[in-house]
């Protein structure tokens, strides 16, 4: 009986910290500057900015994700659980 208290000790937070793994992803994302804009010239970057400025996504628990108000597709997290996948209709899937 002693075992269960000190097996319970390793297991619960190895399985909190596996069930927090795909919660970052989910709720509002709002633009807040271009990644990697040192890589790209002036024009560019001002094209990005004036095109995402009011850019909003959502992830929702269900495994959609909305742009805008409208549902748009379907979201995932590859095996690493570091990129996000997004697919929308027959669109080939884009990881980010």
């Amino acid at each position: 009986m002693k075992i269960l208290p000190v097996l319970l000790f390793f297991v619960l937070p190895v399985l909190t910290c596996y069930a927090q793994k795909e919660t970052w992803i989910k709720g509002k994302w709002l633009y807040k500057e271009v990644a990697d804009a040192s890589k790209l010239d002036s024009q560019t970057l001002k094209e990005a900015k004036i095109l995402f400025r009011y850019l909003e996504m959502e992830f929702l628990s269900d495994g959609k994700y909305r742009y805008g108000q409208t549902i748009v597709g379907t979201w995932s997290l590859n095996k690493e659980k570091d990129k996000v996948i997004i697919s929308s209709g027959g669109a080939k899937p884009v990881s980010f």
